[in-house]
């Protein structure tokens, strides 16, 4: 067997039972196809080998992890996430059934919406929104947590184009003459905490219990 590399003279954690250690791994590709004691693996060919003189090596982590206050929170708002949603219009169209429901004022909130995978590749527009919102705030959360869209009623709230965006991020909305309503980074925060009614006790217990309930079955 040929090896693309080895890794040799470690102590490994495999973490498999049976050998919880080893000291030479063969890998394939992207695949660790063999396991020895140090040294075991000299005998066969590889395009490369690391001598990690005794470096611990583990698996690669998938750090599988949530934010359980804010995920509760999602479950209160209008789902975006790339299996509900595939287009802007989609997105769209989602808001507005959720503003059909709530009084005017109200604000709407959207979950989960990754501009790359909508089919238009692009983050939505505050314009778009308003077609379906004129009489509602509407905040657009992105996954990643780092970005955001909001209408103009959104925006008006917020004081975009009055107030000074916070340092460490920026914003594509800072006049309401230009604006798009995307913002990034602390922006996003700040344009929700500063205009976004607090949240009841009785809410955020609410959404607690649900989140958890939904962790439970997962």
């Amino acid at each position: 067997m040929r090896f693309d590399l080895v890794l040799d003279n470690a102590n490994i954690f495999t973490v498999d039972a049976s050998r919880p250690r080893a000291g030479s791994v063969g890998i394939i590709a992207d695949r660790i196809v063999a396991v020895s004691e140090r040294h075991g693996l000299s005998s066969h060919e590889a395009e490369r080998t690391v001598d990690l003189d005794g470096r611990f090596v583990v698996p690669g982590f998938n750090d599988a992890h949530n934010h359980m206050p804010a995920f509760g929170a999602t479950l209160n708002e209008v789902p975006l996430n790339a299996g509900t949603v595939g287009s802007i219009e989609e997105l769209v169209a989602a808001i507005g059934e959720r503003v059909a429901t709530v009084p005017a004022g109200t604000w709407v909130v959207g979950a989960g919406y990754d501009h790359n995978k909508l089919a238009e590749g692009r983050h939505p527009t505050c314009h778009e929104l308003d077609r379906v919102s004129a009489e509602h705030p509407v905040l657009l959360n992105h996954t990643s947590g780092h970005f955001a869209t909001l209408n103009t009623a959104a925006m008006r709230l917020a004081r975009i184009g009055e107030v000074d965006v916070p340092a460490g991020g920026w914003s594509r909305s800072e006049t309401m003459a230009n604006r798009t309503g995307y913002s990034r980074s602390r922006p996003n925060n700040w344009c929700g905490s500063c205009s976004i009614p607090a949240r009841s006790t009785r809410w955020s217990r609410t959404s607690t219990r649900r989140v958890i309930s939904t962790c439970a079955r997962a």
